[in-house]
């Protein structure tokens, strides 16, 4: 099996800042910024050392939206939960494509 940890974060359009690594060597996955979504920054939980909130805040001067689309959604913790909840990591629409050279290394 192979595992790949992707260290995803903002892109340029929304403050340009990877997910933060802390000092203890433990992470904190940052969802996607989404104006329509009924999920707030200040509301998702983050860990023992911040609110997704508050560093949100902290990474970016201006963030680009209130509002998160939270995926991933890989902690419990994140938001209160239904019963028999599963984390989950999603593409929405169409997937990434690697660039044409990335692509040719691969076959």
């Amino acid at each position: 099996m192979k595992l790949i940890l992707s260290r995803k974060g903002f892109g340029t359009s929304a403050g340009g800042k990877p997910s933060p690594i802390f000092p203890d060597d433990t992470m904190l996955s940052l969802p996607i910024p989404d104006k329509a979504s009924p999920i707030a920054y200040q509301d998702i939980a983050g860990n023992q050392h911040a609110s997704v909130g508050e560093l949100v805040n902290d990474l970016v001067s201006r963030p680009p939206a209130r509002r998160a689309h939270l995926d991933p959604d890989l902690s419990a913790h994140a938001m209160p939960r239904m019963r028999n909840w599963r984390p989950i990591f999603g593409q929405e629409g169409a997937a990434e494509k690697a660039p044409s050279k990335q692509r040719r290394r691969c076959r």
